[in-house]
């Protein structure tokens, strides 16, 4: 009889942390999913944040994705908080500064999200979407040329970027005719 409640007590503590750390696991998968529903994530992300034993670059990790669900969700405001936040924790964190700028660019603020544009090229030269992003950045201001070698650039690198490809028809389209 002892023995089996010892074996039973010894279980108790061996299953209790792993089914907390399997909920934080799926925690963090859900939050990260960007292919599921908004609420869903910024729920799930909001407990990884919340839970002060995760690694800081997970809470950072987990700040980008509520960003990016929250500026789904249209509330560019909170969404750039949350990439403040992750680039608070982690400031060399390229898809941080990849997403403000695009949030920022998408709330109709492309002026503000410039800098991160340039950032996240700096810290990130060969992703397609940080030069897709700084791309349309430069659209939006009027500076045409810049905008089109980047969405060259970005399709050099991803020819299947769609959002890159409609650009660079965009603006020859917009050209005048010789």
């Amino acid at each position: 009889m002892r023995l089996s409640v010892k074996a039973l007590l010894l279980s108790s503590f061996l299953v209790a942390p792993s089914s907390a750390l399997l909920a934080q696991t799926a925690d963090y998968d859900l939050c990260r999913d960007d292919e599921s529903e908004a609420g869903l994530r910024i729920a799930a992300c909001s407990r990884v944040i919340d839970d002060t034993k995760m690694p800081q670059d997970f809470r950072a990790d987990a700040y980008l994705n509520r960003g990016e669900a929250l500026a789904d969700k249209g509330d560019f405001d909170a969404a750039i908080a949350d990439e403040t936040i992750a680039l608070k924790i982690k400031p060399n964190f390229a898809e941080a500064h990849n997403l403000r700028a695009w949030i920022y660019f998408k709330a109709g603020k492309s002026r503000e999200g410039l800098p991160d544009a340039e950032r996240a090229v700096t810290l990130a030269p060969l992703d397609a979407h940080a030069l897709d992003t700084r791309a349309h950045i430069y659209e939006a201001l009027g500076r045409k040329e810049e905008a089109l070698a980047d969405y060259r650039r970005a399709l050099s690198i991803d020819a299947d970027l769609t959002e890159s490809k409609d650009g660079v028809a965009r603006l020859l389209a917009a050209r005048p005719a010789l």
